[in-house]
């Protein structure tokens, strides 16, 4: 029997509680990347649609940063969202796009 893509998940926030904001030490991104491997793999072995696979953690789902800490995923896509924007001079607004 293989993990699912919630139970790698689940390992990815228990490592968040557990450090918080502090950056990992290297045995903790090790276990990090690891997981994120887990997770993408049985996301794709998964029969369900992914969004059904990880409905139960929406908005919780930990991913490690460049920066050796582990961010929410939301806040990881919203920065590179933003960065791109900024990049082809489009500014982001609640209601609509609109060029700078």
């Amino acid at each position: 029997m293989q993990a699912t893509p919630l139970q790698y998940a689940s390992v990815l926030n228990e490592l968040q509680r557990q450090t918080g904001d502090a950056r990992l030490h290297p045995n903790e991104l090790r276990l990090a990347f690891r997981a994120v491997r887990g997770l993408f793999k049985s996301l794709a072995r998964c029969r369900d649609p992914p969004d059904d696979a990880l409905r139960p953690l929406a908005g919780q789902l930990y991913l490690p940063t460049s920066h050796a800490r582990l961010a929410r995923s939301t806040d990881m896509v919203r920065v590179c969202v933003d960065r791109r924007l900024k990049k082809i001079k489009i500014k982001f607004s609640d209601t609509r796009w609109a060029p700078s």
